[in-house]
């Protein structure tokens, strides 16, 4: 698997998340207050700047009330 590759997955995964959080209205504050993570965390992630660790995706994914587990089925 290339950089490439990776690069794409990370977009796709932030892009959805942010999306997910647009339709709830919700603020990237908001996010990262209900999640305990860092604000700076919440925006890298929507910008794919980096790949958020498994505890990070799934503490998102419960404030945006996304069943992590469906997604890959």
């Amino acid at each position: 698997m290339n950089e490439k590759t990776l690069k794409e997955a990370r977009k796709i995964i932030a892009g959805f998340l942010k999306q997910r959080r647009l339709e709830l209205g919700y603020s990237q504050a908001y996010i990262a207050e209900k999640t305990g993570l860092g604000l700076r965390t919440i925006v890298r992630a929507e910008q794919a700047d980096f790949w958020l660790g498994m505890k990070q995706f799934v503490l998102i994914c419960d404030v945006l009330k996304i069943d992590y587990k469906k997604i890959f089925e």
